[in-house]
């Protein structure tokens, strides 16, 4: 399996738990939900590069603090 694919089937699984729902009764709760995991990601991404990413974790950080004050 692919690096690309492992992350594809990763990012699958953490949303299946909240897109089902979503789909019987669509929250803003769900949505925030997904909207912090996918920062997560990005957070986690950038940590891996040292190259010009503090400003972005810095930024994807602040975005995640936005998202849980909505």
């Amino acid at each position: 399996m692919t690096p690309e694919q492992q992350k594809a089937k990763e990012l699958v699984e953490r949303f299946y738990m909240f897109t089902w729902t979503a789909v019987k009764a669509a929250s803003n709760a769900d949505a925030k939900q997904c909207a912090l995991i996918c920062v997560d990601e990005i957070d986690k991404e950038l940590s891996y590069s040292f190259l010009f990413n503090d400003k972005r974790r810095i930024f994807y950080r602040n975005v995640k603090q936005e998202i849980q004050k909505l």
